[in-house]
């Protein structure tokens, strides 16, 4: 259980759980104007913290007494399973592929009004299933389950993924990584994101100077997003 990442749980008081609880209240605030209830989280490059923005995102939500679904829609590299200590399957894929059912890929999480779907099984072509309209039925179906979903998705300045969703999600949180993420790489995925008509709802600054807790947070091994499963699984 990596509960070492989770701030927002293991130390509440901590600047970056206060962050984290601003972060909510401003998409709570987003909602009076518009639908904010699915979220998507990408980034713009590699080891910027998404998963565990996402992660603390979503615990957030649940603490404040709202209910919330966590999904690992990164079916590249997923790491929400570890953080969470859930399991991958049943997962995403698995209800994609017609193998689960949705309730049956919700888990359980050791925080009251958090359920997290893992990524299940990691299939060949994952932009194809998230632009499946499977996808665009169980986040309908996840709509009237929870008051926030959250969805944690590739960067999009790596692979398209996360575009795939712009039809199903209500907006996109942008993760970057101080000191990391150039302003091209930054600004390719802000354009990438543009380009499906994606709704960028704020961008996130991670890892910055003076909150060491952010420092370990992200992935690992980016270099070839992907390609060899194998070899991102035993990386974590």
């Amino acid at each position: 259980m990596a509960k070492g990442k989770i701030v927002s749980y293991t130390n509440p008081t901590a600047p970056a759980s206060e962050a984290f609880r601003a972060l909510r209240t401003n998409l709570q605030f987003l909602g009076i104007s518009e639908q904010v209830s699915v979220i998507a989280v990408t980034g713009a490059g590699p080891r910027e913290g998404k998963s565990t923005t996402a992660s603390n995102l979503a615990i957030s939500v649940a603490q404040a007494g709202r209910s919330c679904i966590l999904i690992d829609a990164d079916l590249r590299c997923p790491v929400i399973h570890r953080i969470l200590a859930t399991g991958t399957q049943p997962g995403l894929s698995d209800v994609l592929l017609g193998q689960s059912t949705a309730v049956q890929a919700l888990h359980d999480a050791w925080v009251p009004g958090l359920k997290v779907m893992p990524s299940g099984q990691l299939p060949p072509s994952p932009a194809d299933l998230l632009l499946s309209p499977k996808m665009a039925e169980l986040i309908a179906d996840l709509r009237t389950r929870a008051d926030m979903v959250v969805i944690d998705t590739p960067p999009i300045g790596l692979v398209s993924d996360a575009a795939a969703l712009a039809r199903v999600v209500d907006g996109y949180l942008l993760v970057l990584g101080a000191g990391r993420t150039t302003r091209d790489l930054a600004r390719r995925a802000k354009q990438a994101l543009e380009t499906v008509h994606g709704n960028i709802l704020g961008v996130v600054l991670n890892n910055m100077a003076g909150q060491p807790e952010y420092r370990h947070y992200g992935y690992g091994g980016y270099g070839s997003y992907g390609k060899d499963k194998e070899r991102h699984r035993h990386a974590r």
